[in-house]
């Protein structure tokens, strides 16, 4: 019979493992009260960091990371890019500008992507 909704299946391990990235299952994920999970695929190895009020990224995150990072001998990339951008929006002085009337008024919307980076010969599946 056909469902109103389609089952979405998730993809193959052997398309996910080469590219560090990971799967969530709604089945089985935890979730809060009411909320809707849909299978999702998301880059495994990569984070989302938000700076301070001072336009940095904490350094005890960093060194959590990087010593995480180290425990695995992969190393922990910091988005060159990302930190520029952060610097330029602090130097202009908006880095805590009101985005939107409903956000409170010291919002930082930035953030700085960290990637934990595999050496090239590990190939064992995370």
């Amino acid at each position: 019979p056909l469902t109103r909704t389609p089952r979405r299946h998730g993809p193959r391990r052997d398309h996910l493992d080469p590219r560090g990235a990971r799967f969530l299952d709604p089945g089985t994920a935890p979730r809060f009260d009411g909320q809707d999970l849909e299978p999702t695929a998301y880059a495994g190895a990569g984070l989302l960091v938000r700076p301070g009020d001072d336009g940095e990224v904490e350094p005890e995150v960093l060194e959590a990371l990087r010593s995480a990072a180290t425990a695995e001998g992969w190393t922990l990339v910091v988005d060159e890019v990302d930190r520029q951008l952060v610097e330029m929006v602090r130097a202009a002085g908006a880095l805590h500008s009101r985005l939107h009337p409903a956000l409170p008024d010291r919002v930082n919307p930035l953030v700085v992507r960290a990637s934990l980076v595999r050496p090239a010969d590990d190939h064992r599946p995370r």
